[in-house]
């Protein structure tokens, strides 16, 4: 009788300890789909959260520095006055390296402001979806801007601005996956919205 119950004893703990184990698997196997699915999601939304750090120097964590014109210089050069108007999103981020140095102009809706002002780093949609009927519905083909402009924007604000083509930046999102992005910087902006 002795030997049975210590069998059932050691039954009920091994019982026990592979309960725990397969709910320990399975936990971690639900928080890892939960992680994968979000990190895809977060890639390919044009909305999505991102930490985009820079320091005093305006340098990026992976190491950019800008050598930019100052606003005098900038904006009463012929370029600027005369900014590029026929270059689709799709054109400007696949052919970024033929347009840096190039101005360029857009329209668009603020997706996210982080910074200081006369040193805010923005993203901003610069493709209306064309069957949006108002200004405030969807835009899509998401840029990066340093602005240099005084003036505050917050999300959802509707800009029109001419910005000098850095090429792209990468950076990562809250979820650690790249993103790569058009890069821009703009000394001022028109609140159309």
């Amino acid at each position: 009788m002795n030997t049975v119950l210590r069998y059932k004893k050691s039954l009920i703990i091994i019982i026990g300890i592979l309960v725990l184990i397969m709910t320990l698997l399975f936990v971690l196997a639900f928080r890892n789909n939960n992680q994968q699915s979000s990190s895809k999601s977060t890639s390919n939304d044009s909305n999505s959260s991102a930490v985009i750090s820079l320091d005093n120097n305006n340098q990026t964590s992976s190491g950019i520095k800008l050598n930019q014109p100052t606003t005098p210089q900038a904006i009463t050069s012929e370029a600027y006055k005369n900014p590029r108007t026929d270059i689709l999103y799709e054109e400007l981020f696949r052919n970024s390296d033929i347009y840096i140095g190039q101005y360029v102009r857009y329209r668009g809706k603020v997706i996210q402001v982080l910074g200081d002002s006369g040193e805010w780093n923005l993203r901003v949609n610069i493709t209306k979806d064309p069957l949006s009927t108002s200004d405030y519905e969807y835009w899509k083909d998401t840029v990066f801007i340093y602005s240099y402009s005084k003036e505050r924007v917050i999300e959802d604000d509707i800009i029109e601005f001419t910005a000098l083509m850095n090429g792209v930046i990468t950076y990562k999102s809250t979820f650690g996956q790249d993103i790569t992005l058009p890069s821009l910087t703009i000394y001022e902006h028109k609140l159309v919205k």
